[in-house]
């Protein structure tokens, strides 16, 4: 599988890097030449080799993936907008690390369901979203999400872990100055019925 996302990762940066030169070369056909010559180019040291790896771009320069990100990095961006980079050369190589990874998950997935773990991330994600069922039955069929079953089974799963914290974190010991007041106020639960018909209508339940 390593070998597998670098094959995919450099041919998509290689197209992408293609794609960079030509707009850069474009660019410099319109712009007037400069009489600083060569003051202004960046001083390669020999001793360095310069590679087509990931690595040769500043960490500082390239914004997280959404993804990746943990609670400790969000709350960095506490106050900031999580906005995508303008260097076209930070976007390139985004771009064929999320094919490269996607594809690779896709085979993972197909060779063995139990390698689902972007799958799930993706069902849970459509599942929010409302996606319809035909179109989330092609997307398992291709291999970029789980089925419908297994994603309630996560979802089921996610919330009982959920409750667990939930209960720990609002226990006597470990709360004695903030007790648990959560209340919930004038909630309202509809029961949708698609085919409406004598006695088997839509009912609104009112609670708190």
């Amino acid at each position: 599988m390593p070998f597998l996302y670098k094959l995919l990762f450099a041919k998509a940066m290689e197209k992408g890097m293609e794609d960079l030169e030509t707009q850069n070369n474009d660019a410099d056909d319109e712009t007037p030449e400069d009489d600083g010559g060569l003051a202004d180019l960046p001083i390669i040291d020999e001793a360095t080799p310069v590679t087509s790896s990931t690595s040769s771009l500043d960490e500082a320069i390239v914004p997280k993936d959404p993804v990746w990100l943990t609670q400790r990095n969000v709350s960095e961006y506490d106050g900031y907008a999580l906005a995508k980079s303008k260097d076209p050369l930070v976007c390139k190589r985004l771009r064929a690390e999320t094919i490269a990874r996607t594809t690779c998950a896709m085979v993972a997935y197909a060779a063995n369901r139990r390698h689902n773990a972007s799958q799930l991330s993706n069902s849970l994600m459509f599942l929010a979203a409302g996606v319809t069922k035909r179109v989330r039955e092609y997307l398992n069929h291709i291999g970029l999400c789980s089925s419908r079953k297994t994603t309630h089974a996560a979802l089921q799963s996610l919330g009982k872990e959920a409750e667990i914290n939930i209960k720990s974190k609002f226990k006597t010991e470990n709360s004695p100055i903030l007790p648990p007041s959560i209340c919930y106020d004038n909630l309202d639960f509809q029961q949708n019925v698609h085919m409406a018909s004598v006695g088997h209508a839509s009912m609104m339940f009112h609670g708190t």
